[in-house]
């Protein structure tokens, strides 16, 4: 157990620079922040945005049930997942600076998520799993189906090669969270 604590730590202190000028561990944007107005090119970097968001949802969760899961297959699975998306959300905002997207990209989780994750910080044993497994799954569908938007010829074209790894990764673990929801008992 201490080693995954301690890995958990790693990872949570890994995303203090990510969350400079939030306000609590949830690592949620302060209001004033939140309400900033669009920049021009807000419309062509959408997807990746979003597909940032979905990203930095999985993770943060994913460090959350590496504390909390009550089973130690889902405590392994979620730091699997914590672990590739440190890597894949540093290489999701390299593509995106390299495309002049950068900007665009969140650095907090938004309202929506954050409630979310708070939502999942009250949960415990099997009610934890199924939330959890729930809200993994959906970002993880939400962010595939958004990546399998980026083409060659659009806006995002200059994604394309890191969305087409991304896109891998999400769908390998999507599979894997599907097959774990199918395991748990029914609540």
């Amino acid at each position: 157990m201490r080693v995954i604590s301690a890995a958990a730590a790693l990872l949570i202190l890994g995303t203090v620079g990510a969350t400079a000028g939030t306000s609590g561990a949830a690592g949620v944007a302060p209001a004033a922040a939140t309400a900033a107005p669009l920049r021009p090119a807000a419309a062509e970097t959408g997807v990746v945005a979003a597909t940032a968001m979905s990203l930095m949802f999985a993770r943060h969760i994913a460090i959350t049930a590496v504390e909390k899961a009550p089973t130690a297959d889902l405590k392994k699975l979620s730091f699997e997942l914590a672990t590739a998306y440190t890597a894949t959300l540093a290489e999701w905002k390299q593509a995106a600076s390299a495309a002049g997207l950068a900007t665009q990209l969140p650095s907090v989780l938004d309202l929506e998520h954050a409630d979310k994750a708070e939502l999942l910080l009250s949960s415990f044993g099997t009610q934890f799993e199924h939330e959890y497994l729930d809200f993994q799954i959906a970002a993880h569908a939400a962010g595939t189906e958004r990546m399998s938007r980026i083409d060659d010829n659009g806006p995002h074209a200059a994604m394309r090669p890191a969305a087409a790894r991304v896109l891998a990764q999400m769908t390998a673990s999507l599979d894997g969270l599907r097959d774990a929801k199918r395991r748990l008992p029914a609540m």
